[in-house]
């Protein structure tokens, strides 16, 4: 998809950079773990009763911690894949309320990223909903 209609791949999403796909790799376990917590509270489980959930929490806090240390490699004013990937799962953590998001080198790196064009016309808070015609 990404080599028939961006050939030029500006987003990076093909890169085969070790550094990229570590982090990746980091946010795509981060995510996995968000979802784990996310859909259990939104159907009501008690998760600070399981430590399923707290090893899953604490999973998010070691993934964040480790991508703040990699804040370096991530290019907030010309975003790709890894910037968008990790504004995204910043936003799930803040808008759940899942954890304090005190990562002093990540939190510049998305505030820059959320003024990014492309997300100011794409972002869910921006998009109206699309309703259905039933008319038809």
């Amino acid at each position: 998809l990404v080599e028939k209609l961006d050939p030029k791949d500006r987003y990076q999403v093909r890169s085969t950079s070790i550094t990229e796909s570590n982090i990746r790799a980091v946010l795509n376990g981060l995510m996995l773990e968000e979802v784990k917590v996310i859909l259990a509270r939104r159907t009501g489980v008690p998760t600070e009763k399981y430590t399923f959930f707290s090893d899953a929490l604490e999973a998010i806090t070691n993934s964040l911690q480790w991508l703040n240390d990699q804040a370096a490699h991530f290019r907030p004013r010309t975003p790709g894949y890894k910037e968008f990937h990790l504004t995204c799962a910043w936003e799930h953590i803040s808008h759940y309320d899942l954890l304090p998001l005190h990562y002093a080198n990540l939190k510049p790196i998305v505030e820059a990223v959320l003024e990014n064009p492309i997300i100011q016309k794409t972002s869910p808070f921006v998009l109206k909903p699309k309703t259905k015609d039933l008319a038809k």
